[in-house]
């Protein structure tokens, strides 16, 4: 078999390396040891990973090629992802399309853009103890309720905790004294005359409320109310949060289509 063999592996094979954020860093293409070792990836499906043979074979020590060998699958029906060809053949500039790894590129590039055109952060930087929130933040690999809950708490600290609270009151009149983030929100977008922001502010909404009913109390008819909401199906915790994270991605685009415009463009 020649170097470009595509290999195919079940998507829980990152799973050690995204609960140890500390020692592994699973990027968009690229999975990363520290200083010690990398492979290059496609990671841009949603079911399964692909790896070049001749990767595997020259950037992995034996344990972690006898790792990887057991989430190995078959390859029928399977290929490499549209992202991969045009940046490995094409050799083309292409954006990722799976939700988690575009999310968290949007994310990134807006927080740069607005922190640039207007001289303040809109979302926070984690604390060092809370990075591994941003930095595992990922679509399940299977369903799994632990494993839903866990990035329910992720995505709804990057989104709604992190929000800089205090600049965006700032310029704010009409505060109460009871207002908390997703309100102060609201209103700041409402004052500088931006529209088509209520479906966003519900998911917030909707999302924190998530994280209230399932990953901190017992679930029940009220968590099958929110799913419904937000016209999510119920198939389950792996199609629900791809979902959510779809939701999340929608947020970002509107945030750079509205926010940064609006306000590079104020006299």
């Amino acid at each position: 078999p020649n170097y470009l063999t595509p290999v195919f592996f079940r998507p829980e094979v990152l799973r050690k390396y995204y609960d140890d954020p500390g020692k592994y860093s699973v990027e968009d293409g690229y999975l990363r040891c520290g200083c010690l070792w990398g492979l290059r990836m496609d990671n841009d499906h949603t079911d399964y990973v692909v790896v070049w043979l001749g990767d595997l074979g020259g950037d992995l020590v034996e344990s972690e090629r006898t790792y990887w060998r057991s989430f190995n699958i078959p390859p029928e029906g399977k290929g490499i992802s549209p992202t991969n060809f045009k940046r490995a053949f094409a050799a083309q500039f292409a954006d990722p399309v799976r939700s988690d790894l575009a999310f968290k590129q949007k994310l990134r590039s807006f927080n740069k853009d607005f922190l640039k055109s207007n001289g303040w952060d809109f979302y926070l930087s984690l604390h060092k103890d809370d990075r591994h929130f941003l930095i595992g933040l990922r679509i399940l690999a299977t369903d799994n309720q632990a494993e839903f809950d866990s990035q329910l708490l992720a995505l709804t600290k990057v989104l709604i905790d992190s929000l800089n609270e205090k600049a965006i009151a700032k310029s704010l009149t009409n505060l109460n004294p009871n207002d908390k983030g997703i309100t102060k929100l609201e209103k700041y977008l409402d004052a500088h005359g931006i529209v088509g922001y209520a479906e966003h502010i519900k998911f917030l909404r909707v999302l924190q409320d998530l994280r209230s009913k399932s990953a901190a109390h017992r679930k029940g008819t009220s968590y099958d109310e929110l799913i419904h909401e937000l016209g999510i199906p119920d198939e389950g915790q792996k199609m629900v949060f791809t979902g959510l994270l779809g939701r999340a991605e929608q947020w970002i685009d509107f945030l750079v289509t509205c926010l940064n415009t609006e306000e590079q463009n104020r006299p």
